[in-house]
């Protein structure tokens, strides 16, 4: 996630809704020119999002997994099936991030180190962001963050014990790539199409993800974006087609030609806040 994505997401609420919405009308102009210059085509994705499982020690409120029971055992991401997608990813030398997050804790994953190290070896100017709730952080993952240029953001929960939030300042002191955030609850956060209750809820007349964001499950799925929890909203699957043949999707394509035009055709974004 860039900086001014990241900042609408998070701040929006702080700030009239016209200023935001004329913030993200221009973020979307910026991301078509972006991607012009890069990949020389208006229509395509600057951050990938992927969910590598469903596995997490925390049940937080915000989060889907805090009420729904989601247990299934049919786990897409291995060795074989990350690296045909960062194939892929290079052969149109994406230059974007890769966001390692989705509902899950990342660094509970046994192959997290190993994906990120296929990722970084072949994605060179890729940003590669791993979302974390900094329980699992020690010395060996920051040494080897550090060397593979790894941004993290750390979302710290309640309860956290003193000699935990010590150990994350310090991280935070020492790399400067590391963002924390503190409370994550208190922040202004979306309720994932009215499926859970949130303290704040986002207000807001522009997305800018589907057009910016390409979601992959952990089932590989490719959904509309990371609020879609139960992936009622599927255009394609990784097993069967390539990244590029589902963006270019005609359904895909077709329901971001409606949100554009503030047309939300769907139950996840009509309800979205």
């Amino acid at each position: 996630m860039n900086l001014i994505d990241r900042f609408i997401y998070f701040h929006r609420n702080l700030f009239p809704n016209f200023l935001m919405d004329l913030l993200s009308k221009f973020y979307l102009q910026f991301h078509k020119f972006k991607c012009f210059i890069f990949y020389g085509n208006t229509d395509m994705f600057d951050f990938i999002t992927i969910e590598l499982d469903r596995v997490c020690n925390r049940s937080c409120s915000y989060c889907p997994k805090s009420v729904y029971d989601d247990t299934d055992n049919a786990i897409f991401f291995n060795e074989e099936n990350f690296k045909k997608i960062i194939k892929q990813l290079s052969k149109i030398r994406y230059r974007g991030s890769i966001l390692f997050s989705g509902y899950c804790e990342p660094l509970m994953n046994k192959n997290i180190k190993q994906y990120l190290s296929i990722a970084r070896e072949n994605l060179p100017r890729s940003k590669l962001v791993v979302y974390t709730n900094g329980d699992f952080l020690d010395g060996k993952l920051m040494d080897f963050f550090k060397k593979n240029k790894i941004i993290l953001i750390i979302t710290l929960h309640k309860p956290i014990s003193s000699e935990d939030r010590r150990r994350i300042d310090k991280i935070a002191r020492s790399y400067k790539d590391a963002i924390i955030k503190n409370n994550i609850e208190n922040y202004y956060l979306s309720n994932r199409g009215n499926i859970v209750n949130v303290k704040k809820k986002i207000k807001k007349k522009v997305c800018t993800r589907p057009f910016c964001e390409m979601t992959v499950d952990y089932k590989g799925n490719v959904i509309l974006c990371h609020n879609d929890f139960f992936s009622k909203h599927v255009y394609g699957n990784l097993t069967d087609n390539n990244l590029i043949e589902i963006w270019n999707n005609k359904n895909f394509k077709e329901i971001r030609k409606n949100l554009a035009k503030r047309v939300p055709n769907n139950g996840l974004c009509k309800y979205c806040r």
